[in-house]
């Protein structure tokens, strides 16, 4: 890999020449990507939403409850998101077929909890769920779409 890209350093060849492993590799890029996505991503939208407050007429709503759901609903979907594809990438690499069989059950499973094709496909996500009535469940729920893949993807690792 040195020959081929010359003075490029990759991380993923890490492992091969340092007392590294893989799995460690992959879990501070997991780390890595949540951290810098959330700063580049989530953090300016947030910070726009929370000055874009003041302009809006006070409702019935808190507005410094509301950022912070804002910002605890983004970064629970981005984890979702980012730990599925993961998880796709993972069982992608052992087998085209099952990554392609995980994709159809995730859709099957999406509209059926939704249970119909239109707009409101999106409200089943426990992230969104999360941030239009809050309660623990869709917390829980969220931090299991979360954990589940990602340790699935650390241990499946190829």
């Amino acid at each position: 890999m040195n020959r081929r890209f010359g003075q490029a350093s990759l991380i993923a060849y890490s492992s091969r020449v340092l007392p590294v492993s893989e799995r460690f590799i992959f879990a501070n890029f997991l780390g890595k990507d949540i951290l810098y996505y959330f700063v580049l991503y989530i953090m300016p939208f947030v910070s726009g939403f929370a000055l874009a407050v003041k302009f809006v007429p006070a409702g019935n709503f808190s507005a410094s409850s509301t950022i912070l759901t804002l910002l605890l609903t983004l970064s629970l979907s981005f984890m979702i998101g980012l730990s599925a594809v993961f998880f796709l990438s993972t069982v992608y690499a052992h087998s085209g077929k099952i990554s392609l069989f995980c994709l159809f059950a995730a859709s099957f499973l999406l509209l059926h909890v939704s249970g119909n094709l239109n707009h409101y496909t999106l409200y089943s996500l426990p992230s969104l769920s999360f941030f239009l009535s809050p309660s623990e469940n869709q917390l829980l729920l969220s931090g299991v779409l979360i954990l589940v893949p990602s340790a699935l993807s650390l241990v499946f690792l190829k």
